[in-house]
């Protein structure tokens, strides 16, 4: 049926004639969204050193760290890879804030670092050499300036425990997750 240009069609039925077959061809091109091919192999807790690369190789920039990593896989294509992160131990601790605060331009290690590689690395180890990126400036600030982001950094760890889930291996991790569920 075609409407004539006599016809008066009130505006809000042409807005919804328009919606429903905006609808209606949509659905007929919608296509099955494929099952995921990754599946977490394993989450590993880590605790060791860390330091960013671009910084003078003393033991002063070597700072403890601990965290998890999961270990993944794509069945599909046989990829792997890992994510996560470590947290420098004493990040939370007042007397560190109250001197970065104090000390503006003094160098301090990053308070995390985040990682995302491909995986080349014997993850059944139980000491890893990791690569990642630390983390510098908050969310805003790194989306508002693309400049602001970590530095290459690198990680000598140790695997601490192994498991299914970040909450199993990583005590920060099962901390969040109990304080969420009494929420």
């Amino acid at each position: 049926m075609l409407i004539q240009r006599s016809a008066v069609v009130p505006r809000p039925m042409r807005l919804v004639v328009i919606l429903s077959l905006l609808a209606v061809l949509g659905a007929c091109d919608e296509k099955k969204p494929e099952e995921s091919t990754i599946s977490v192999v394993e989450a590993i807790g880590l605790s060791g050193i860390c330091w960013e690369n671009h910084v003078a190789d003393t033991p002063d920039n070597k700072t403890a760290y601990e965290g998890s990593i999961a270990y993944m896989r794509d069945a599909k294509d046989g990829a792997e890879w890992y994510y996560g992160s470590v947290r420098r131990s004493d990040a939370f601790d007042p007397k560190k804030i109250m001197e970065k605060v104090q000390h503006p331009n003094r160098y301090f290690p990053a308070d995390s670092i985040d990682f995302l590689q491909r995986s080349g690395i014997d993850m059944s180890a139980d000491h890893l050499l990791l690569q990642g990126t630390s983390d510098r400036g908050t969310p805003e600030q790194r989306a508002d300036d693309p400049t602001v982001h970590g530095y290459t950094s690198t990680c000598d760890v140790s695997v601490v425990k192994r498991g299914k889930t970040y909450a199993e291996v990583d005590p920060w991790h099962a901390r969040m997750t109990q304080q969420s569920s009494e929420q």
